[in-house]
C-alpha cells in the first residue's frame, strides 16, 4: 500500500469512529479499491500459473502417474533463489523463465514430496 493510501485509511477509519459519514465513504472506497486490486492480481497469477502448467504438459510426469490434480512446479535441479523472497507474480515469472529455459517439471504433491525426501 502506498503511503498516502496508509494516511487516507488511517484517517478514514478515525474519522468512521467518531460518526463521519463522509469519512465513512471513504473508508468504504478504499476497501473496495483494495479488495479489486487483491481480486485483480489474483486471477493475474492464475491466468501466469495455467500457462505455466501448459507450457509443462499439464501432467505429473512421474511414470505411471499423470495427474492433473495438486501438481507442484518441481526444479529439476535445487533452485538458487529464495522463494520467501519474492512476491506470488515475481515467483511465477520466475518459474515462467525456467520453464521456458527446461528446468521445472510438473509432479503432483505426493511424488514431488518423494522426490524431495528420497529413501
Amino acid at each position: 500500500m502506498r503511503g498516502g493510501d496508509s494516511y487516507a485509511r488511517e484517517y478514514a477509519e478515525w474519522a468512521a469512529r467518531n460518526s463521519d459519514p463522509a469519512a465513512a465513504e471513504e473508508l468504504e472506497r478504499i476497501e473496495r479499491r483494495r479488495r479489486l486490486n487483491r481480486e485483480r492480481m489474483a486471477r493475474k497469477c492464475a491466468e501466469v500459473r495455467d500457462s505455466i502448467v501448459k507450457k509443462l504438459g499439464g501432467r505429473c510426469v512421474e511414470p505411471g502417474c499423470g495427474t492433473t490434480k495438486n501438481l507442484e512446479f518441481d526444479h529439476k535441479r535445487p533452485r538458487t533463489w529464495v522463494a520467501k523472497k519474492l512476491g506470488q507474480l515475481q515467483r511465477l515469472r520466475v518459474y515462467e523463465r525456467e520453464a521456458d529455459q527446461d528446468l521445472l517439471e510438473l509432479r503432483c504433491k505426493l511424488h514431488n514430496q518423494r522426490k524431495g525426501r528420497p529413501r
